[in-house]
């Protein structure tokens, strides 16, 4: 009878606490992998580059806040990347290397990325995603003060107005009523308003990512040429892409190319003569030095180009500023 007992109290007791043991313990879905995604800002890789370690086999989702325009590598047949509006596909074709890499935003920004390629891990997606807090912020500004226009407009749409007061027809007046004169209370004198006043701002020009200037003699066969600047320690890494929508052949040497500060040539070591066919494209790097040349100070880049069947030259012109130091 007391064994009874005693097996009655312990089942008792497990009833109690089974149910609070089960709800602390923690809930995990086996159909979900690790965590993806890495954030980074505009403001960041704008001055640093981004560290990415692509596997072979891997997929990269670049996510920008704004459309990509342009993504620059310095090689091909590294890299396979695909542009999807504001993202950027990128796989790895080799296993092994390292190289940098470019992306041009419609908003003029350009965002870095230093790429180390390795072997196989077993394939997977990795998910990049790159705010503009500074952007945000405006917009939510913007939100707001839409809001308050709204929340006033309601509040003057919803005032009652009183209704106009109506004679009974039976009663029509029987006198005309004496007008009063309205009471006449001191006022404040009058002062006097002073004209509005505008303030002139200065007119600031829009920054826009480099065009390039084409010739007066050769506006019908245009060249298309886009420029981004690196700093890599006391040497300038000056990325260029080149596009031939034209039917003609042109002809080019990036030794050629005119970098100057204020009026002052830069050395410059590229890898020579270029030939770029109807309808291609081609990009590539060039060196410059950077010794004595402050963060942010406008380069100018002078290019001209050969056309082979007429000897019509074309000059590409822009200008694109050193980038802010790297950190550490």
């Amino acid at each position: 009878m007391k064994s009874t007992r005693s097996l009655t109290l312990i089942l008792s007791l497990l009833t109690l606490t089974l149910p609070g043991a089960l709800a602390t313990s923690p809930t995990q879905n086996p159909n979900l992998g690790p965590n993806i995604t890495r954030m980074y800002t505009t403001a960041q890789l704008s001055t640093q580059e981004g560290l990415l370690q692509i596997g072979k086999d891997e997929l990269w989702m670049l996510n920008f806040p704004d459309t990509v325009t342009d993504v620059l590598t310095t090689r091909d047949g590294v890299l396979d990347t695909k542009m999807m509006g504001n993202t950027v596909a990128v796989a790895a074709i080799l296993n092994s290397g390292t190289l940098p890499m470019a992306i041009k935003l419609a908003n003029g920004m350009t965002q870095y990325f230093l790429i180390t390629l390795s072997a196989s891990r077993g394939g997977g997606i990795k998910n990049i995603v790159v705010t503009d807090p500074s952007a945000d912020s405006n917009n939510a500004a913007i939100s707001s003060a839409s809001a308050s226009s709204d929340g006033g407009s309601d509040a003057r749409a919803t005032t009652p107005t009183r209704p106009a007061a109506q004679t009974p027809a039976s009663k029509p007046p029987t006198s005309t009523p004496r007008p009063q004169t309205p009471a006449v209370t001191p006022s404040a004198p009058a002062w006097p308003v002073p004209a509005a006043q505008t303030t002139q701002m200065p007119a600031i020009p829009a920054v826009t990512s480099p065009q390039p200037v084409i010739s007066a003699t050769n506006v019908q066969l245009p060249l298309q040429a886009q420029f981004a600047l690196q700093q890599d320690g006391q040497t300038l890494v000056l990325y260029y892409r080149l596009n031939n929508p034209s039917t003609g052949t042109y002809l080019l040497n990036d030794q050629q190319l005119h970098v100057s500060v204020s009026g002052q040539l830069l050395a410059v070591n590229g890898r020579g003569a270029l030939s770029l066919p109807a309808g291609g494209s081609t990009y590539g790097t060039v060196s410059l030095s950077a010794a004595g040349i402050t963060p942010g100070t406008p380069l100018a880049v002078e290019w001209s180009a050969l056309q082979q069947a007429t000897g019509t030259v074309t000059v590409l012109r822009s200008f694109v500023n050193v980038p802010m130091a790297t950190g550490n």
